[in-house]
């Protein structure tokens, strides 16, 4: 019976710390402003509520997307057709970039 209850703690202990990332969806929302730069592309939202901050980066806006990630032109292309269509989006972000919130996925409705 100790035993079990060992090698229970010691599973429990073991992976408590593996999700210390929240990360998560944003809500729904309008693609306000995209802007390319060297190694990044950025995007606010509107509403302002959407930009919500899962991972506690220093900074909640603008979302950050990193130009080396596989999918950042598909992101990027999603993040231009939504804008010119009045399509909304929401986001999946996950750990940071620079202090900023970082897409990693993006669906549009």
């Amino acid at each position: 019976m100790k035993i079990k209850l060992l090698m229970a703690c010691a599973l429990i202990c073991a992976f408590s710390g593996m999700d210390a990332n929240a990360n998560g969806w944003t809500p729904w929302a309008n693609v306000d402003r995209i802007y390319s730069h060297t190694k990044l592309y950025f995007t606010y939202f509107t509403p302002a509520t959407a930009h919500v901050n899962p991972d506690g980066c220093a900074r909640s806006t603008p979302f950050r997307i990193d130009r080396t990630q596989e999918n950042s032109k598909e992101v990027f292309q999603m993040l231009l057709t939504a804008k010119a269509s009045g399509l909304k989006v929401r986001a999946y972000l996950a750990g940071c970039l620079s202090s900023y919130p970082k897409i990693l996925y993006l669906e549009v409705q």
